[in-house]
């Protein structure tokens, strides 16, 4: 990034930031009391984090400046910036919600908190090849270089609660990924082929042509995931390259996967012209390369011929008949498409009001141009569903209202596309919302089934795993989810902190709560709460309490007589599905250890 106000122009010097010796040219974080630990270096994005909230001396700066200080001239999403700083937390071995270097401000930002101090290190002139290393954290091609941890054996661990046995592997989540080298990639996967499916390059700077690249890349993702022969790697873990120039044999590594498709995009008169190559990681080997040009409503044709290719390449055995299936498919109205592109668009970002209402209406669109176009269905469901979720509490009526139109838009989207993952999920969560729980595990158990190596989708079977009162399931599910994708969101660190409360396993679940930033937790702060709560940190959990009893208050929209108690009455038979009585009872439980009129 362009070292910019204190430093850009200026003499550039080393700084201490806590017990961390700061190279903010060289990019590396040197532990000031342990000389034994070797050097951290931190990716463009991080780094450009770190001086961004440096130069704020303190004070909160919000996501929007800090994407566009760090990016100041390319459209990225939130998770980005969230891969970003989690890559910053884990360099400084900092905890989100016990911080000492990096604290989250609810709905607000980020503030750095431990003090700075400049040092008596060489000064270092920021020429304008230096600034070029820095600019644009997008395009670097290093990743982090972090330090191995030491990391306990993996014990067997009583589950009181549940009358059984399972078994935390610390090692699956605490080594890094020089730790984890090609023989885990063999354990993990046998002889299965994997691959990761960077976001395409746009090389004309067309914001629309950059979006018809991602709905391709997402649309390859989704459908090679559909093979049992070959394991891709999540969108999560990809996403984290969007905008940036990298040696594909170094992402691959870094993604741990056996192969890579990139790609560009470039306009060609009333048309498109799309480059693809397939490199092998080990070698750096061009398995094949091609190029397409095409109209815009033939790269549906493009995606399922190169789909095709991967499969032929890479698989020993392939499913002809579900190749097939695939080429099969119908292809939808390109107006409906580009409709559809926009709510998936608006789907991505923050699920506010604001955004969630974008999907809906795009959505909207796209049915309305092609009623027979599955996709837009899938994510009119979604839409609702996330509508049901943002919906006051004590409107109940309201909320069976969005529940019920979630339900039915993904019943026709499974009418119409009945082997789509993403619409089974979404069908599979409507009826979990209202508690038809063999339904809703026949449908999730199929889209995982389905796409049992999308990240994304195995993480929704987990936290359905946990609702469904599996969570022994969950959790492994969980680590080996969490193991092949080391790039994940914060998301998946609740997930897996919850499925181990409900068994049993108090301690580990806050571990995993704790690196979680707070704006993550609106939904599901109870399960924390209670956490702690079992735990023994009554203080922290009597906090948390304290701010959801208040949260609860300003969105609440029912009877105004209404106590503490009888809110977080409805919480329980709207909100907290949970099927097992002993999960809910110690739910509860939980709460009342917290202080909560339970």
């Amino acid at each position: 990034m362009p070292l910019r106000s204190g430093f850009k122009g200026e003499t550039v010097q080393d700084f201490t930031l806590g017990i961390w010796q700061v190279d903010p040219l060289g990019r590396r974080l040197t532990h000031t009391q342990d000389q034994t630990r070797p050097p951290v270096r931190l990716s463009n994005k991080a780094n450009g984090v770190l001086l961004t909230l440096v130069e704020a001396g303190g004070q909160v700066v919000t996501r929007d400046s800090l994407m566009d200080s760090v990016w100041p001239d390319v459209v990225v999403g939130e998770e980005v910036l969230t891969h970003a700083v989690a890559e910053l937390r884990r360099a400084l071995g900092d905890k989100p919600r016990r911080p000492s270097y990096i604290e989250t401000v609810h709905k607000a930002g980020y503030r750095l908190l431990a003090p700075v101090t400049r040092g008596r290190g060489a000064e270092r002139h920021c020429s304008a090849d230096l600034a070029e290393r820095h600019s644009a954290a997008g395009r670097g091609d290093e990743r982090p270089n972090g330090h191995p941890s030491t990391s306990a054996a993996a014990l067997p661990v009583a589950v009181p609660s549940v009358g059984t046995a399972i078994r935390f592997d610390q090692d699956r989540l605490s080594g890094t990924r020089e730790s984890a080298g090609p023989s885990l990639r063999g354990n993990l996967l046998g002889h299965k082929r994997s691959i990761a499916v960077l976001p395409f390059a746009d090389m004309t700077g067309d914001p629309a042509l950059a979006q018809i690249g991602d709905g391709m890349v997402e649309d390859i993702i989704t459908e090679c995931a559909r093979f049992h022969s070959l394991v891709v790697a999540a969108r999560s873990a990809s996403a984290a390259y969007r905008d940036r120039a990298v040696d594909p044999v170094e992402a691959g590594r870094d993604l741990e996967v056996d192969y890579l498709l990139r790609g560009s995009l470039r306009r060609l008169g009333p048309g498109l012209r799309i480059n693809v190559q397939l490199v092998e990681v080990r070698t750096g080997a061009h398995l094949w390369a091609e190029r397409f040009d095409r109209r815009l409503e033939e790269i549906f044709e493009v995606q399922d011929e190169i789909i095709g290719r991967i499969v032929a390449t890479l698989s020993d055995q392939i499913s002809c008949a579900l190749l097939q299936e695939v080429r099969r498919r119908p292809l939808p109205d390109w107006q409906a498409y580009d409709h559809y592109m926009m709510a998936r668009r608006y789907s991505q970002l923050p699920r506010t009001a604001e955004h969630v209402g974008r999907v809906l209406d795009f959505a909207q669109r796209a049915v309305a141009a092609d009623p027979q176009f599955a996709p837009g269905y899938g994510m009119l469901a979604n839409a609702y569903r996330w509508l049901a979720v943002l919906t006051d509490a004590g409107d109940a009526a309201k909320l069976r209202w969005a529940y019920q139109r979630a339900r039915d838009c993904a019943l026709k989207a499974s009418e119409l596309d009945p082997n789509d993952p993403e619409t089974l999920r979404s069908l599979g969560w409507s009826y979990l919302a209202c508690r038809n729980y063999a339904e809703a595990e026949r449908f999730l158990a199929r889209s995982h089934a389905m796409s049992p190596h999308d990240g994304d989708v195995a993480m929704s079977w987990t936290t359905a795993l946990s609702y469904l009162g599996r969570p022994e399931e969950a959790t492994e599910l969980a680590q080996r989810t969490m193991q092949k994708t080391p790039e994940h969101p914060d998301y998946y660190l609740f997930d897996l902190g919850e499925a181990l409360f409900f068994a049993g396993l108090d301690e580990k679940a806050v571990e995993f709560f704790e690196r979680v930033p707070d704006d993550e937790l609106d939904e599901s702060i109870v399960v924390v709460i209670a956490a702690l709560a079992h735990s023994g940190r009554r203080d922290a959990a009597q906090r948390h309490a304290a701010h959801y009893l208040e949260d609860l208050g300003k969105r609440w929209a029912g009877d105004p007589r209404a106590g503490a108690a009888e809110r977080i009455a409805w919480e329980f038979e709207f909100r907290h599905v949970y099927s097992r009585p002993q999960d809910i009872a110690r739910l509860r439980a939980g709460l009342c250890l917290a202080g909560l009129p339970i």
